[in-house]
C-alpha cells in the first residue's frame, strides 16, 4: 500500500511538472529559419524572404504583440498563414477578432496570402458554426488575403511567384481517415500548376505531400501536426491530430521529387493543450 502511494504521488508530481512546463512553452515564441536553393531562380544576395505563421488557434499568443514584433523584425516580402489561425468552437467571436486585427496588423508589414485549415473550413460550412464565419470576414479589412482554392500571381525582386491556397474537402481530416486526394481532384480545385512561375503550395495538411509534389508544387507551407505535440530527441513529434502516432511529416524540411515541403510547429494548440520542446514557432523561409 505505501509503496502504491508513493508511486501515485510520484506519478502526479511528473504530471504537474508536464503541465507547467507545457504552459511555460505555449508562452513562448521561437524562429526558425530555412533557406531554399531554389537553382538559379532567386538570389543568394538578395534572397525572397517569407514569414510563416500557422495554428494559431486563438492561443496565448493571439494578443499579437510578440507575433508583430518577431514578423517586423524579420522584414519579410511575403507573410503566409498557412490555416488554422481560429478555433471551430462556437463561443470564440471574441478571439476570432483578435485573429482578425492581427491579420490586418501583418498586412502592414508585407503582402500576406492566408491559407484554409480544417478549422476555416469547419467554421465556414457546418451550420452551427456558420454564424462564426461572417463576423471574422467583417472583422477582416482586406478579404483578398484569403486563398479558397485561388492562386495569385505576384512579382518580388522581378520574379514571378504563384501562391495557391489548397482547401481540401473536411473528409481529408477525419480522425482515422486514410484517403488521399488525387493530383486530378487538386488540379480540379486549385487548376494546374505553372511550370513558367515559382509554385508555392499553401495546404495545411501535410499528409499528403506526394500528391502535392506531383502536382507540381515547387514549395509547399504546412501545419495541421503541431510539431507532433510532444518531441522526443532523435525520435520527432509522438502525437498529429488525425491521430497517428509519430507521424511521418511532424515538423521540419521534407523532400520529394524536386518538392521541398516546410511544416510548421505551429504557434498554439487545442483540446489537448500540451507542448513539450516544442515551442510555438514563427518559421522564415529565405529563397536563395
Amino acid at each position: 500500500m505505501k509503496l502504491f502511494i508513493i508511486l501515485l504521488i510520484i506519478f502526479l508530481v511528473v504530471v504537474l511538472i508536464v503541465f507547467a512546463e507545457s504552459m511555460r512553452e505555449c508562452r513562448l515564441l521561437s524562429t526558425t529559419v530555412y533557406e531554399i536553393d531554389t537553382r538559379g531562380i532567386f538570389s543568394s544576395k538578395n534572397p525572397v524572404k517569407i514569414a510563416v505563421l500557422a495554428d494559431l488557434h486563438n492561443s496565448f499568443l493571439n494578443d499579437g504583440e510578440r507575433i508583430i514584433g518577431a514578423v517586423r523584425k524579420e522584414q519579410p516580402d511575403i507573410i503566409i498563414a498557412a490555416g488554422d489561425m481560429l478555433l471551430s468552437h462556437s463561443d470564440q467571436q471574441r478571439e476570432n477578432k483578435k485573429t482578425a486585427e492581427l491579420i490586418n496588423r501583418l498586412c502592414d508589414i508585407a503582402p500576406l496570402f492566408y491559407g484554409m485549415g480544417n478549422h476555416e473550413t469547419a467554421v465556414s460550412n457546418r451550420n452551427h458554426l456558420k454564424h462564426l464565419w461572417p463576423d471574422f470576414l467583417n472583422n477582416l479589412t482586406n478579404k483578398e488575403t484569403l486563398l479558397r482554392n485561388i492562386s495569385k500571381n505576384i512579382y518580388v525582386k522581378g520574379k514571378k511567384i504563384n501562391i495557391y491556397g489548397l482547401e481540401l474537402p473536411e473528409k481529408y481530416y477525419k480522425r482515422f481517415n486514410k484517403l488521399k486526394p488525387t493530383v486530378e481532384e487538386i488540379n480540379n480545385l486549385i487548376g494546374k500548376s505553372d511550370n513558367d512561375a515559382y509554385n508555392i503550395l499553401i495546404a495545411h495538411n501535410p499528409d499528403f505531400f506526394k500528391q502535392y509534389a506531383k502536382w507540381g508544387a515547387d514549395l509547399i507551407l504546412s501545419g495541421h501536426n503541431h510539431g507532433g505535440m510532444v518531441r522526443i530527441p532523435f525520435f520527432g513529434g509522438i502525437i498529429s491530430p488525425r491521430p497517428a502516432i509519430f507521424p511521418k511529416y511532424d515538423y521540419g524540411l521534407f523532400k520529394d521529387e524536386g518538392a521541398i515541403m516546410i511544416v510548421s510547429g505551429g504557434m498554439g494548440s487545442h483540446s489537448i493543450k500540451i507542448r513539450l520542446n516544442n515551442k510555438p514557432e514563427l518559421v522564415i523561409v529565405k529563397l536563395i
